[in-house]
């Protein structure tokens, strides 16, 4: 087993985006060529992205302040907060995706001389590769069928507003509620383009939400790989024996490297951290307010929103805690 075979599901998400391959020096396989044609594409899909933080500013400042009922007025603003808190995570991971690819390329090649020593002393990698494709081939599902949801709901409301209700026109309802400088209610061109914009901006958050607790997840993994082997190779230490004295102070080297590479990952992803939990907090909040107070079709489309918040909320947490963990196993046993 390979380092590069820790890659397929992270390698499959970011292709998803168009966003560039990770590569360093000891991978086997060098991908396709990147071509003009993705970077262009990759470029539209991230302005449509940062579009929709503005588009929900700009719905927000239009909401009609004067209505009498008070929970019409929060439920709106409950909208504009709720999916801006979307759009903000999926804006910062994909920056930092791009700005920190060298910095992540470089911790790869870490990892990749670390995991030939891993190798040469058996350790327990197939348990831990097991338990580490499980999790991905999960999420993956889960946001796939999120995503699927997520862009059908305009036609099954329409569906829903045309057999089960007296409405006799149809109100070409957009994935969330944003502004455009066209018109959308009412209009087939208008709701075409929209959708579409939507659609190709909730695939770039998605997927780059995605591949960032991937990518933690790998980093994590592999630390518990190396921080469990070291545990075990200092339990096995004799003290009596002549070469003693030089095992341990190779292994503490050894550590001090292992702690230096969890540095940089925790130093990459503290911004992220940070934001994502407050912003996922904050939308869970409103998306709530939302399911109770708007009406049913509005409830079934927010569950989602919900739902994706929660699991994203829950990863986050998962993947800290397992690489906190990991780091503290290997400072318990060196002391």
């Amino acid at each position: 087993m390979q380092l590069e075979d820790f890659m397929i599901y992270p390698d499959w998400v970011g292709r998803m985006a168009l966003l560039p391959r990770y590569n360093w020096k000891g991978r086997r396989s060098s991908g396709k060529k990147r071509t003009l044609a993705k970077d262009i594409l990759l470029g539209l899909g991230a302005l449509q992205l940062v579009y929709h933080n503005f588009g929900f500013l700009v719905y927000g400042i239009y909401i009609d302040g004067s209505s009498k009922d008070p929970l019409l007025y929060l439920s709106e603003w409950s909208t504009v907060v709720s999916m801006l808190a979307f759009t903000i995570v999926g804006t910062l991971n994909l920056w930092m995706l791009l700005y920190n690819k060298p910095q992540i390329e470089e911790i790869f090649q870490d990892f990749e001389e670390l995991y030939k020593y891993a190798a040469q002393k058996k350790y327990r990698t197939q348990q831990y590769y097991e338990a580490y494709t499980r999790y991905l081939r999960n999420l993956v599902v889960f946001y796939g069928i999120a995503i699927v949801y997520y862009n059908l709901l305009p036609f099954i409301l329409m569906l829903w507003e045309h057999f089960l209700t007296e409405s006799r026109h149809l109100s070409y309802t957009v994935q969330s509620n944003t502004w455009y400088p066209w018109s959308v209610t009412g209009s087939i061109i208008g709701f075409s383009a929209a959708y579409v914009q939507q659609a190709t901006s909730c695939q770039i958050f998605m997927v780059t939400i995605v591949l960032a607790q991937f990518l933690v997840n790998f980093f994590g993994t592999q630390l518990e790989i190396h921080f469990d082997g070291l545990a075990r190779q200092l339990e096995t230490i004799d003290a009596r024996g002549p070469r003693a004295k030089d095992q341990l102070r190779s292994l503490v080297v050894y550590q001090c490297r292992l702690f230096k590479v969890a540095d940089r990952v925790n130093s990459m992803f503290d911004l992220t951290f940070f934001v994502g939990l407050s912003a996922s907090a904050l939308s869970l909040g409103f998306l709530a307010i939302q399911m109770t107070t708007l009406d049913f079709g509005s409830a079934v489309k927010n569950f989602i929103g919900l739902l994706i918040m929660l699991i994203y909320s829950f990863s986050m947490c998962r993947n800290g805690t397992r690489l906190t963990l990991a780091v503290s196993l290997g400072n318990k046993f060196i002391k």
